[in-house]
């Protein structure tokens, strides 16, 4: 994520390791160890902006991503 700006994050319940990142340039990140290392989990989405993630309450596998810049896209690589 070096580089980027976090616009969103969340957690799941009962879970102190493990959250997800919304970037402002783009991707969401997902992170198993408390928030110490990264990974991107939306590399192929051709969303840029990230607004706000939620966790499913009924499946902390499930993440809902709102983009925050309607009209901007971009292709990831």
């Amino acid at each position: 994520m070096a580089g980027n700006r976090i616009a969103s994050i969340a957690g799941v319940p009962g879970d102190i390791n493990t959250y997800y990142a919304g970037a402002a340039a783009g991707g969401i990140f997902k992170s198993s160890d408390g928030g110490f290392d990264w990974t991107p989990i939306f590399d192929n989405e051709p969303v840029a902006a990230i607004g706000s993630l939620a966790v499913a309450p009924t499946n902390p596998d499930i993440v809902w991503a709102g983009t925050g810049e309607a009209g901007r896209f971009a292709t990831a690589t």
